[in-house]
C-alpha cells in the first residue's frame, strides 16, 4: 500500500515538473506558473488527506459504504488523469502533433470526476484538436 501511495504521489510530481519544463520552454507566464503550482498543492493535500483517511478511517463506513473502496477510486481515477496529463505536455514538449486521443481522454476524466477535482491553470488550444 505504501508503494502505491508513493507512486500516485510521484505521477503527480512527475506532472508538475513536465509543466513547468513546458512552461519554461515556452513564453513563460509567471502568473500562469503559480496558477498551475497552486492546483498541483492544492492536489497534493487533497491526496494527502484521503490518504490520512485510509489509515485512519479504513473501517469506518461512510454512508453504508466502506472508505477503503473510495480511496481506491478517487486515487486510481486521480493517478490515471495525471498521467495522461503528463503524457500530453510531454507530446507539446516534443512537438508531436497526434494527441487527440491523450486529449479526449482528458475531456473524459474531467466529466467523470468532476470539474472542481482537475481545475488546471488555463492552458493554450491545442492546435489540430477539436
Amino acid at each position: 500500500m505504501d508503494k502505491l501511495i508513493i507512486f500516485i504521489f510521484a505521477i503527480i510530481g512527475i506532472n508538475f515538473l513536465v509543466g513547468v519544463v513546458k512552461s519554461v520552454g515556452k513564453d513563460f507566464d509567471i502568473q500562469i506558473f503559480w496558477q498551475g503550482f497552486g492546483s498541483v498543492l492544492k492536489k497534493e493535500i487533497a491526496l494527502a488527506l484521503l490518504v490520512y483517511g485510509y489509515y485512519y478511517l479504513g473501517d469506518i463506513e461512510v454512508l453504508d459504504i466502506a472508505y477503503a473502496p473510495i480511496f481506491f477510486f478517487i486515487a486510481g481515477l486521480s493517478t490515471v488523469y495525471h498521467t495522461n496529463s503528463a503524457l500530453i505536455n510531454i507530446c507539446h514538449l516534443l512537438e508531436l502533433d497526434d494527441v487527440a486521443v491523450l486529449q479526449d481522454l482528458d475531456d473524459l476524466l474531467k466529466k467523470l470526476k468532476g470539474k472542481r477535482f482537475f481545475q488546471d491553470a488555463p492552458r493554450e488550444e491545442i492546435e489540430g484538436v477539436g
